[in-house]
């Protein structure tokens, strides 16, 4: 049985996007925004949009 000091032995870097943000990047944000619209999802909101309602919902 071997032991590893200073694991893991290389630090890896984030490198990209993260796989949340590139699912999102298919959202079409126009056809949202008219569905926002339409159906008055902004009506009396302050700070916490539709669309950052929906990518916190989307996350989890």
């Amino acid at each position: 049985m071997s032991v590893f000091f200073g694991f893991p032995p290389k630090t890896v870097t984030h490198q990209g996007k993260l796989v949340f943000a590139q699912l999102m990047l298919y959202l079409p944000l126009s056809t949202f925004r008219r569905c926002v619209a339409d159906h008055r999802g902004e009506h009396k909101v302050k700070d916490f949009s539709c669309l950052d309602q929906f990518f916190a919902m989307a996350f989890a």
